[in-house]
This record gives C-alpha cells, sequence and structure tokens, in this order.
C-alpha cells in the first residue's frame, strides 16, 4: 500500500485570498440574472464593503467548506461562490470577454478592485492575471465528482491521527440546476469523471489499512495533497469485481452516514460499522493482507488512538497561512518514537518574487533551541534544507517554536510559527504490532 498514485493526483481547493468578494448569498431570481449580496463572514480579517447587485447565473457555483466534511458525509447546505474562470481550462475569463459576456458580473467585482489587486497571493502569482482572478484552481476544480479531505485532516492527537474522507456530488440546486460544487481552501480534492471510480477511491482511503498508514507516514498536517504520493491507490478497474464491490461498499456507507447526520438515526451506527468492516475486508484483498496481518493493523490503530479527543468546531478561517505569504516552513518528521533520537528536517521554501537574503532559523522546545542555523541566500522559487538531530524525548505531545528571520531588498522580516511534535509511545505490544512493522503488515 506504501508508494505513490501518479493517476489519483490531489489538488487544494480555491483559495480567493478575500472571502467576502466571492463567498456571496442569494437573495432571489430576477429576469436579468440573480440579486446577490456579500455578507460578512465570521473570521474574516479583511472586510469590504457590502452591496446587493445582480449578476449572470453561469459563474456562480454551490461551496462546501471544510467544517462540512466527516467520513463519508458531505452536509449538503451549501454556500455560494463567484469563480470567473474558464470550467474547461480553469484559466481566468480575460477582461474583455467578462466585459462582453459576463457585464454584471464584471461590474459587481469591480466594486473591489483595489482590494483585489492588493491581495498579496495576486501580487505574487498574478502578473498577467485579471484582478479578479483566484488561485489553487485548474479544469479539475470543475470535475463532477471529487473524493475531498479537510487540508488539516483531524490533527494528531496524542496518539492518534484522525483522516476522514467522502465522495462529493453534483449539486442540484434551485437557482442553478445540476452544477459541480467548488471546494474552499481549507479542503484537499482529487477529481473523477465517474462517480463509480470516486466511491472506490474513498472506500480505499477510508479504510483501517489506509487510515493507518496515513498516520504514520504523513507528518507534515498543513499540506495533505501529499496523501496520494504515500498511498498507492489501484487504478480502478471497471471490470474487476473486487474494485466494483469495493465501490459499492462505499457507497453504502454514504447512504447510511448520511441518515445518521441528517435524521439522527443513531440505531444505524453499528450497521455503518459492520460495513466499514466489510470495506476493510475488500481493501485487505486488494492488497493481499491476509486476515491475520489485518486484525493486527486493527490493533495497532487501536493502539494509535488512545487518548484521541473529540474534534473541535472549526471556524470559518481555518488555515492560518504564515506571517509572510510566500515563504514557507515545514518541520519533518512530527511522529517519532520515544526515547529515539532523531534527525529532523526543515525546508524553507520562498515563494516570493524576490530572493530571501541573511536566513537565519531556530527552533525551540520550551526554554531549550534545539536548534540555531543561518541558511544564507535563497533565490525566488527555490528550496533550501536543513537538518538537525532532536533529543531523545518522553512520550507526549510538544509545541516547537519557529522562528525564521531574513531580508528582502534589504528590509528585515521574520515568521514565527508553532508545530506540535507528537512522541509515541512504543511498548513491546506496538512494537510487534505499530509502526516498527509497518512495512511488512502493508507491503513494501
Amino acid at each position: 500500500m506504501i508508494g505513490n498514485s501518479p493517476w489519483y493526483k490531489a489538488y487544494e481547493g480555491v483559495n480567493t485570498a478575500l472571502n467576502q468578494v466571492y463567498w456571496v448569498e442569494i437573495i432571489s431570481e430576477l429576469p436579468g440574472g440573480l440579486l446577490i449580496t456579500n455578507p460578512p463572514l465570521s473570521g474574516q480579517k479583511k472586510t469590504v464593503k457590502i452591496v446587493k447587485q445582480v449578476v449572470e447565473k453561469e459563474l456562480i457555483y454551490p461551496l462546501v467548506k471544510g467544517r462540512d466534511v466527516k467520513k463519508w458525509y458531505i452536509a449538503g447546505d451549501y454556500g455560494w461562490i463567484i469563480v470567473p474562470h474558464d470550467p474547461k481550462t480553469g484559466n481566468p475569463i480575460q477582461e474583455n470577454k467578462m466585459k462582453i459576456n459576463f457585464p454584471k458580473t464584471y461590474s459587481y467585482l469591480n466594486n473591489f478592485r483595489k482590494e483585489l489587486e492588493n491581495r498579496s497571493i495576486h501580487k505574487l502569482w498574478g502578473k498577467g492575471n485579471p484582478f479578479y482572478s483566484v488561485y489553487d484552481i485548474g479544469n479539475y476544480t470543475f470535475y463532477p465528482y471529487k473524493v475531498v479531505w479537510k487540508r488539516i485532516a483531524g490533527a494528531i492527537t496524542g496518539k492518534a491521527v484522525s483522516f476522514a474522507s467522502a465522495v462529493l456530488e453534483p449539486a442540484e440546486t434551485e437557482f442553478l440546476g445540476s452544477r459541480p460544487v467548488i471546494l474552499n481552501d481549507s479542503l484537499i480534492l482529487i477529481p473523477f469523471e465517474n462517480g463509480e471510480e470516486a466511491y472506490y477511491a474513498t472506500g480505499v482511503l477510508n479504510s483501517s489499512i489506509a487510515l493507518l498508514a496515513i498516520a504514520s507516514y504523513t507528518y507534515e498536517l498543513r499540506q495533505e495533497t501529499h496523501i496520494t504520493q504515500y498511498i498507492r491507490i489501484p487504478k480502478f478497474d471497471p471490470k474487476n469485481p473486487l474494485h466494483q464491490k469495493l465501490s459499492r461498499f462505499s457507497r453504502k456507507a454514504h447512504e447510511i452516514a448520511k441518515k445518521v447526520y441528517e435524521e439522527d438515526r443513531e440505531d444505524l451506527k453499528e450497521n455503518l460499522s459492520k460495513t466499514e468492516e466489510e470495506i476493510d475486508k475488500i481493501v485487505a484483498q486488494l492488497y493481499g493482507i491476509t486476515d491475520e496481518e489485518l486484525e493486527e493493523i486493527r490493533k495497532c490503530l487501536t493502539i494509535l488512538k488512545e487518548g484521541e479527543i473529540s474534534e473541535e468546531e472549526e471556524s470559518e478561517e481555518e488555515i492560518t497561512l504564515p506571517s509572510e505569504e510566500g515563504v514557507k516552513v515545514s518541520v519533518e518528521p512530527l511522529l517519532v518514537n520515544e526515547n529515539e533520537s532523531k534527525e529532523l528536517n526543515i525546508k524553507v521554501s520562498n515563494n516570493l518574487s524576490l530572493p530571501l537574503d541573511d536566513g537565519r532559523i531556530r527552533i525551540i522546545l520550551g526554554d531549550k533551541v534545539l536548534t540555531d542555523q543561518k541558511i544564507g541566500n535563497i533565490e525566488k522559487s527555490e528550496d533550501k534544507t536543513l537538518g538537525f538531530v532532536l533529543p531523545k524525548l518522553k512520550a507526549g505531545q510538544y509545541n516547537l517554536e519557529i522562528i525564521l528571520t531574513f531580508k528582502v531588498n534589504k528590509e528585515e522580516r521574520s515568521i514565527k510559527e508553532e508545530r506540535t511534535l507528537f512522541v509515541k509511545s512504543v511498548s513491546k505490544k506496538s512494537e510487534k504490532a505499530g509502526i516498527k512493522g509497518l512495512d511488512e503488515l502493508l507491503g513494501d
């Protein structure tokens, strides 16, 4: 199961960098289009004026947010988003065409021209793009079916990683008819043209086997597009009876979960658990895992789940970007064994349009400086990787403070972030069925 899935590439949801302009409320349908407004949003750091205006229907889509996604289920109470891009290519519609084909939407967006032009992401990546362009978007954004999970996939808590995915189908809407649903940037998606294949892929990802692999092999939690680089999902074959069976059981799990969440059917939870057990057995067959090995995987997953706490309600702004957009810092791995001296890697990525000079990074644990290193200069669109040795620690959860200082055009800047380091207890039981033996259980 450990490996790459080149046929199932994952992408981030749409990043507007100014949600209050694009996330709209439909007031009513009029002969000339839809009357919309842009109400204030909870947690929105930047606000714009509120307007009411008629826009064309064609560029409005249903919107789903991170808090709406659970295992096997996505809440259907969608919002609305304006996406001024061509669904066939994902490219922004050029201004001359917007003015002719969508003059009302262009007029609405023009109300916020200054604010949209001043977005950091637009300044970094928007050279030559219209002022209203959005980012992290492609033709995949408009695919009818999507396998969806959260960017922060239920953060590691104590000894567990919680991961949940679900299939997102086209929405039947009152104002727009059938439309593909757009994801915001707190979500990750794998696009599909075919629903049967989407349910198959979700069945694999939600299995105990995949969950253990994800918990053990994905360390940098701020980005979750890399899961399909670690988890090898066999390419769906509609003629393969096992693939078809997995797709059917996955769809069944979605149907049961929908009733559990929307109709408060507590009596169906046992039925859902039995369906998940069947899915585990099918996925085990898919990878040639024996019943005994599957049982060991479940035992290991139980060990990892000890001490898990309930998921907190997310705010609208689920991802807090670094203080300097365009400069990213990652530290991995963030899951280690107790009493193990482990080398950790620090990667600094310069996505600014200018070089980063005189860089220096410090990582602090409590009152102890774990590393204090010069990273020198990093050219634009380049990365630099450093390493340091983590001291032996007892099992538990630790906060790492990361301080990056650098200069851009001789102007001093700094980024301060935190990462959570998880140190896993290694008992004799977990040595037998845990991380140490994972490769043997899941295959090379």
